[in-house]
């Protein structure tokens, strides 16, 4: 094993900073790929790996509960709506809650 000291420190990164070689700094934030930043690198995810704590993860799922994903309004009925009405300006979603409140006040609905 070589001793961490005498190994020196990396070249300067592009904010001018320098990092000990072998040492995780030195082949994350310092950028050198010397056989013994590679090395101690490799070492610490093997060990990591080994421990449980870098497997892989699950795919994320918004809709866990069983009803409908929060987007399906969206993809299923407002997009394709905005497509096959072809209209020249830019309708949010946002912009109907501002219609039905509008339309609500119009009907004599109270606030």
């Amino acid at each position: 094993m070589t001793d961490l000291d005498s190994l020196g420190h990396t070249e300067p990164n592009a904010v001018g900073r320098c990092y000990r070689r072998g040492t995780m700094t030195g082949y994350s934030l310092g950028r050198c790929r010397c056989d013994y930043c590679r090395d101690s690198y490799a070492r610490y995810r093997a060990a990591r790996r080994a421990s449980g704590k870098d497997g892989p993860q699950p795919a994320r799922s918004v809709d866990t509960d069983g009803h409908l994903p929060r987007n399906w309004f969206r993809t299923a009925i407002w997009l394709p709506s905005l497509k096959a009405a072809d209209l020249e300006i830019r309708v949010r979603m946002h912009d109907m809650r501002h219609a039905h409140a509008s339309w609500l006040l119009a009907g004599g609905a109270d606030l």
